[in-house]
């Protein structure tokens, strides 16, 4: 005879099918990345997003501002002709990359102005690290508006007018 199981607890010899253990699994998943902030997308969260992402036209005017300006500061900052940005635009010639690839750019600002972090999607690896070596500790011209939600994302095309590049 088997041991009394309490009221209202299941009981342990039950057999649950593959689909019921793992829909609990990822039950638990979300509620335990929930719990700590990461997201309830899935099993994992979306990269660099957290839960107070907001699109761009529901984002304050003084945020959309500030992405702007921001935006503009990393294009110019990828027009410059130095070593990183020669290297990316050779590897993105290597590569056979369309003429004008485009790369969504999360980055996070910190107080004082300069980018702390910087993750590219939309493009390979290599690209990837070009990207971060370029922007990363790049100083914008004002810190970001105290209260903005970070990452900033912001699209950045990696096309260079090599002949700009070279008057600067």
């Amino acid at each position: 005879m088997s041991p009394p199981v309490p009221a209202g607890s299941a009981r342990l010899g039950r057999t649950l099918r593959p689909a019921s253990v793992a829909r609990i699994l990822v039950l638990l998943v979300r509620y335990v990345g929930v719990a700590l902030g990461l997201g309830t997308a899935g099993i994992a969260p979306a990269p660099a997003q957290n839960a107070g992402y907001l699109p761009s036209h529901s984002a304050p005017d003084s945020w959309r501002r500030y992405a702007l300006l921001a935006q503009r500061q990393l294009r110019d900052r990828l027009a410059v002709d130095d070593d990183m940005t020669r290297d990316l635009r050779k590897h993105l010639q290597r590569s056979g990359s369309p003429s004008a690839p485009l790369a969504i750019v999360a980055i996070w600002v910190g107080p004082d102005g300069r980018i702390d972090r910087v993750e590219a999607d939309g493009v390979d690896g290599e690209t990837r690290r070009a990207l971060d070596l370029i922007l990363s500790d790049e100083k914008l011209v004002a810190a970001p508006p105290a209260d903005m939600l970070q990452p900033m994302r912001v699209k950045l095309s990696l096309a260079v007018d090599n002949d700009a590049a070279r008057r600067r």
